[in-house]
């Protein structure tokens, strides 16, 4: 079944003086994504090729807040789920999620999910770290 929702527009996530740059990464990234050896390009397994599939349309994907999107041990332990409204709405204004492919936003910024970490290298942009 395929998820829905409206695709990212750059200019309304969070600080959305980044939206050239975002935009600039995105079509850099589907770039990198489309040749045969983009896993080896984006520092992946090849049993990621699905995922990195879908840094290709990444504007046609649905959009999710990235509270919802990002997973892990930090964001296990802040355990959003089971905050009380007070401590969400505090959390949701003033916690910021750096992420390789949109910079800077916030928790309900909404993005598409995407396969891509800091250390790699898109080609003319150079390495995201540098961008």
């Amino acid at each position: 079944m395929r998820a829905r929702g409206k695709p990212v527009t750059p200019d309304l996530i969070s600080f959305p003086e980044l939206a050239t740059t975002r935009t600039a990464v995105a079509a850099a990234l589907a770039l990198v994504s489309s040749q045969t050896d983009a896993p080896a390009l984006l520092g992946v397994s090849a049993s990621l090729q699905t995922d990195i599939a879908h840094n290709i349309h990444l504007d046609l994907a649905p959009a999710v807040p990235g509270a919802d999107l990002y997973t892990g041990v930090l964001y296990e332990a802040l355990d959003l789920p089971s905050t009380d409204s007070v401590s969400r709405r505090r959390a949701n204004r003033w916690l910021v999620i750096i992420s390789a492919l949109y910079e800077a936003l916030r928790l309900t910024g909404k993005m598409a999910p995407y396969r891509l970490s800091m250390g790699v290298n898109l080609g003319q942009l150079g390495t995201l770290a540098s961008v």
